[in-house]
């Protein structure tokens, strides 16, 4: 064995190295008792490179096999992959959206049917004539009481909260005013001058939800909203003469080419963020009032 053979490696793991040393195949000697040459074959054990403690931990993981895994695998493969994991997701997130849109329409739906329903309720009620019918105040006063939980229910659909308002108010039953009852005269109805007569205003809007209203276009000749809850409400171009704002909040309402006074804007309790054209905002020096580019430019940067 004094000559040199070539030598010749297999890698066989990472961890293992076959090394052969001759390439010619080990013969057997003819003596029996004469011990044989030792094998051209010897195993070299590598010693393995160092790991770290967080990649072996990793590694044992399911995760971890599952990235090693998925690191491994070819475009095509890999595009498969992908496929699979991302038709759920468009499937959940498709079935998502239907429902939303389900509950859309079937919210539409109870809105228009709310809203027909109380309005019929009205012109009933308006159109009764019994013997002991309450007067007048009374009667507009039922009709409030089951007109504010509608005007909740409303909350998330301010065209149709519109179109209540605007038929409350050309039934006229959200401003009344009259003399107390004791003041009448029980035989005649007439009333009787006294020093104890008051005059009952009804606030129909008190504790009312109007925020968000789409009011634009509309004309409220005349109407009363005291002491009602217009925050955020549109009146871009909407007809305004003669409205009575009494202690309404106007807070960040748009009133850009509605016609209004600053008198009328100025009965308001709250006009914090009211967005007004150029001339009307320089004239009418509401705190915290708004132009209308400044109210844009505010929406905008609130966006982003």
């Amino acid at each position: 064995m004094g000559q040199d053979y070539p030598r010749y490696e297999v890698i066989i793991s990472e961890i293992a190295t076959v090394v052969v040393t001759n390439s010619e195949p080990v013969q057997e000697l003819d003596k029996p008792d004469q011990e044989q040459e030792k094998s051209n074959f010897n195993v070299v054990v590598n010693s393995p490179k160092p790991k770290s403690f967080l990649f072996k931990w990793f590694s044992q993981l399911t995760i971890g096999k599952l990235y090693s895994d998925f690191v491994s695998l070819n475009g095509i493969q890999l595009l498969a992959v992908l496929v699979v994991i991302l038709i759920p997701v468009v499937l959940f997130y498709s079935v998502k959206a239907m429902n939303q849109q389900s509950a859309l329409n079937n919210a539409d739906g109870n809105h228009h049917q709310m809203l027909k329903s109380h309005t019929d309720w009205v012109d009933q009620t308006l159109a009764s004539s019994e013997t002991f019918a309450p007067s007048p105040y009374e009667k507009y006063n039922q009709i409030r009481t089951k007109t504010q939980p509608i005007l909740k229910e409303l909350s998330g659909d301010p065209q149709r909260k519109a179109h209540l308002a605007m038929f409350l108010h050309e039934a006229g039953v959200t401003d009344i005013q009259e003399i107390e009852a004791t003041c009448h005269s029980a035989a005649s109805q007439r009333v009787i001058p006294s020093q104890n007569c008051t005059e009952r205003l009804l606030d129909f809007y008190l504790g009312g939800d109007l925020k968000y209203a789409e009011f634009e276009g509309w004309s409220f000749y005349g109407a009363t909203f005291r002491n009602a809850d217009l925050r955020h409400a549109n009146f871009r171009k909407t007809n305004l003469e003669g409205v009575n704002f009494e202690q309404a909040d106007l807070r960040n309402a748009n009133f850009t080419q509605a016609t209004v006074t600053c008198e009328q804007l100025h009965q308001a309790r709250f006009t914090t963020g009211v967005i007004l054209d150029d001339a009307l905002h320089a004239e009418c020096n509401l705190p915290g009032s708004l132009v209308a580019a400044t109210a844009q430019d505010k929406l905008r940067f609130e966006w982003f």
